[in-house]
């Protein structure tokens, strides 16, 4: 059961680590697996990047692409 001490554990977790996390993988080239996920969007298909960490993956789709997407933490 999800309980409110675990969830703010949870939350305090990720902060702790979202600094490093952000250095460790926002320059990571990705390329070839962004491509592949693109191949599975259709022509005007729009993309929701929950989660998206660092933003390198919505920075790459959306830069090249003109794809619509959404990004958020």
């Amino acid at each position: 059961m999800l309980t409110k001490k675990r969830m703010d554990d949870t939350l305090n977790y990720y902060n702790s680590k979202a600094k490093d996390f952000f250095a460790d993988t926002a320059d990571v080239v990705f390329t070839e697996v962004q491509d592949i996920f693109l191949d599975y969007i259709p022509a005007g298909g729009r993309i929701l990047d929950f989660g998206c960490g660092s933003g390198r993956d919505t920075k790459y789709f959306i830069n090249p692409t003109g794809r619509f997407v959404i990004g958020g933490p």
